[in-house]
């Protein structure tokens, strides 16, 4: 029997290393999105494009954690609702990350850290965009902040897996940042 205490201890350790280690990234991402200032139907636009591109990479990477583990990542009803956002049902050029390996559970729960901790944020957007007559609609952002609770919940109980790799966990994070940035960065 795992000792719940060292496994919550641990769990709370990662999550604090992830932090710290990907905080740089985080921010690189935030900072190309521009979203602290004034929000408009651009950014919007590019967030979503930039967004679609990175869940569609890594969804079999979600699908295999969602398969392995039968959790729920969102990450279907998000693409879904992304694509209802920008009125468009596929990718022009499909995208699969490959540099990761889908089946590699510390590597499969780095991915979802990063997407998980993006439904933060979707609160704070919401709120800027009331009042604002944008052309966009913003199902994506509903779907992320009424999954939130849930996904936070079920990255808490991944993280608190002993059989998890913290240092490929880590790396993952970072691919997906880096992945994330050079998308946001690249003509769409």
């Amino acid at each position: 029997m795992v000792d719940q205490t060292y496994s919550f201890d641990r769990a709370l350790a990662l999550r604090k290393n992830l932090f710290s280690a990907t905080k740089e990234k985080h921010r690189l991402v935030e900072e190309v999105f521009d979203l602290h200032t004034k929000l408009d139907e651009g950014k919007l636009i590019h967030l979503y494009r930039s967004l679609l591109i990175t869940r569609s990479a890594f969804s079999i990477h979600l699908e295999h954690l969602e398969k392995t583990l039968g959790i729920k990542t969102y990450n279907s009803s998000l693409i879904r609702e992304l694509q209802k956002d920008i009125g468009r049902q596929t990718l022009e050029k499909p995208v699969v990350n490959d540099k990761l390996n889908a089946t590699n559970l510390s590597v499969q729960i780095g991915i979802f850290y990063v997407l998980s901790g993006s439904s933060m944020g979707a609160k704070v957007i919401l709120k800027k965009a009331q009042g604002l007559d944008l052309g966009s609609s913003f199902n994506y952002f509903h779907e992320l902040v009424k999954t939130s609770d849930s996904q936070m919940s079920t990255l808490k109980k991944l993280l608190n897996r002993p059989d998890i790799v913290a240092d490929k966990v880590i790396h993952s994070a970072h691919q997906t940042f880096d992945f994330i940035y050079l998308t946001a960065t690249s003509d769409l």
